[in-house]
């Protein structure tokens, strides 16, 4: 608000001013703030209400009559913002993935404060927020996801007006499986564990030249034979 200074003080200098509001029809005026310039910020207002306002001038000798302004419209000068880029999901898990978008194109003539995260099981699932505060980047990792469960996930950017419109969601994604670890076959292994090769035994004489040449090679290897 912007106002200017009385065309008489009274006969004494203007010490401040003070700026009363109320919501428009009402009759009782509440004071808002008191300020020695000529304008002041007005804050907490409902958007969307109508409000007037009155300013007045003080000296020592006290308040003079003030001067009204309204009704008046409270609005923002600006909009809430677009819609963020189509996010995606990297780095995905049994439990967990990293879900990352693009800021949106327009911020609504005010800066981005922050994003909101939302997923739905299967295609059919409702919308749920699972961020509690505002991200403030352009990432944020989920980790409470159930294996082999199907998700999708969607971004929404917040500025000081509010919350924009939600931006399309992510292609579907799937947690991973735990990886099955091969079993080995365990009658195979009993099979392979009891069989033993065959043991021809040889019979008569070779049976006999066979054991004599068995002793001399031990023998040999324990005493070799000098030459």
């Amino acid at each position: 608000m912007t106002w200017e200074a009385p065309e008489s003080d009274g006969g004494s200098p203007i010490l401040r001013y003070v700026i009363e509001k109320r919501s428009a029809g009402r009759v009782t005026w509440s004071k808002v703030t008191t300020v020695k310039e000529l304008t002041a910020i007005v804050t907490d207002l409902n958007e969307g209400k109508m409000f007037e306002f009155k300013v007045a001038a003080e000296n020592k000798f006290g308040m003079g009559e003030g001067a009204e302004i309204g009704p008046v419209l409270a609005a923002f000068t600006f909009d809430v913002p677009g819609a963020p880029g189509t996010p995606e999901c990297l780095d995905t898990t049994q439990t967990s993935t990293t879900v990352t978008w693009t800021p949106p194109e327009s911020d609504g003539g005010s800066p981005v404060l922050g994003y909101h995260v939302e997923r739905r099981i299967g295609k059919v699932g409702r919308w749920v927020k699972i961020t509690k505060t505002l991200v403030k980047t352009t990432t944020h990792t989920v980790m409470d996801l159930t294996e082999s469960e199907t998700y999708e996930f969607r971004v929404l950017a917040e500025n000081k007006k509010g919350v924009g419109k939600p931006s399309q969601p992510c292609s579907p994604m799937k947690a991973l499986t735990k990886e099955k670890i091969p079993k080995t076959d365990d009658s195979l292994a009993s099979a392979s564990i009891s069989r033993r090769p065959d043991i021809i035994e040889p019979r008569g004489k070779e049976a006999d030249q066979g054991t004599d040449e068995s002793i001399n090679q031990l023998i040999n290897l324990i005493h070799p034979l000098s030459t």
